[in-house]
């Protein structure tokens, strides 16, 4: 398999208005069995989700919605009872060796003997180790708390990290949604995501997180380090 940057850097073209009766929003949810700051890595600016869920960083488009719900294995709640951890609407797809080289991703690049615990769950983890690479082999992968080898492959086979500033994180501290405006939640695993057709659906459900909630984190991830604070020092945390 190869991995070809292809120097693709496609921006967002237009914030999404949800006053504006858009056809063409595009909704997609999956489960979430792990939830550590590191995909996705809610901190230093952007969310960003560059690692795990490879076939969604592949084929989602800009502009598209990701949402991310609870999972029994995470958080004890079972089929029908799952909760939001986040929403994103993708801004930009960017590649692997964009990703690492550009200076403004800079601080998602882990550094696992840092006393500051954002710092240790950075997913910038793929350097470039040939001047264009091509396959998975091309990349070394930093040491991290969360990946190794074995996920090396999978993950670049996403080929694309997906970035947004415009964001919801709820972490430890999932928000219940009301059923009627809740988006298709799969009953297991998707390797794409659950896409909702209802445009009601996807309008009602946007428009309550936009009316009831400022974009930013709102609470440090499950699985997160003990007594630390330091995420509450992120530019985009919400004060309570």
């Amino acid at each position: 398999m190869v991995f070809f940057c292809e120097g693709v850097k496609i921006e967002k073209k237009g914030e999404f208005n949800m006053t504006i009766n858009k056809k063409d929003v595009r909704l997609f949810s999956y489960k979430m069995t792990h939830d550590s700051g590191f995909a996705p890595n809610p901190f230093g600016g952007v969310l960003t989700l560059a690692t795990c869920k490879a076939d969604i960083r592949k084929c989602k488009r800009v502009d598209d919605w990701l949402v991310g719900f609870t999972s029994e294995k995470l958080n004890g709640d079972k089929v029908g009872d799952e909760k939001l951890i986040y929403l994103m609407q993708i801004e930009e797809k960017i590649c692997f060796e964009d990703y690492w080289k550009n200076s403004k991703y800079k601080n998602k690049k882990p550094n696992i003997n840092s006393q500051d615990a954002i710092k240790k769950t950075g997913d910038n983890i793929y350097m470039p180790i040939v001047e264009i690479p091509k396959a998975y082999l091309d990349y070394k992968q930093l040491p991290n708390y969360n990946h190794n080898e074995n996920n090396k492959e999978n993950d670049l086979m996403g080929k694309y990290v997906l970035v947004s500033s415009n964001f919801y994180y709820f972490g430890a501290n999932p928000v219940v949604i009301p059923n009627n405006i809740k988006p298709k939640v799969p009953v297991g695993r998707a390797r794409y995501g659950w896409e909702t057709h209802d445009m009601k659906v996807v309008k009602d459900f946007l428009s309550y997180i936009e009316s009831k909630y400022e974009k930013g984190i709102y609470s440090h991830p499950h699985t997160w380090f003990k007594n630390d604070k330091s995420w509450k020092n992120d530019e985009n945390y919400i004060k309570s």
